[in-house]
């Protein structure tokens, strides 16, 4: 019951970063990559924690993980269309702009 009042607590204190606090204005390709890559090994990281506690019928705990995973993934893609802006790589940009819509459902799909 703790566990589960614990779980629910942080779920509800716990909301999508603000990407203008991560992605500042001024920033170098690079810097936008650095971003991507940090932020998809975290992304990846809460997904393999998500399907954990699944499989050991933790339904909450992976929920969490979840939506963990879909707020660093978001970050993530959001810092990959701006490198492609900066790298005038267009043409990947819709591509991107789906990816945002799918992270947002991901986690959505656990409220």
């Amino acid at each position: 019951m703790i566990k589960q009042f614990f779980a629910i607590s942080i779920l509800l204190l716990t909301s999508f970063h603000a990407p203008e606090l991560i992605l500042g204005p001024n920033q170098t390709y690079d810097e936008y990559i650095e971003i991507w890559n940090e932020n998809t090994t975290l992304a990846k990281s809460f997904m393999k924690e998500s399907m954990k506690s699944l499989d050991n019928g933790d339904a909450l705990d992976s929920c969490f993980n979840q939506r963990k995973a879909s707020e660093y993934g978001y970050v993530a893609t959001l810092a990959r269309i701006e490198a492609a802006k900066l790298n005038e790589e267009e043409v990947l940009i819709p591509n991107l702009m789906n990816g945002l819509e799918k992270w947002k459902a991901f986690g959505d799909s656990c409220s």
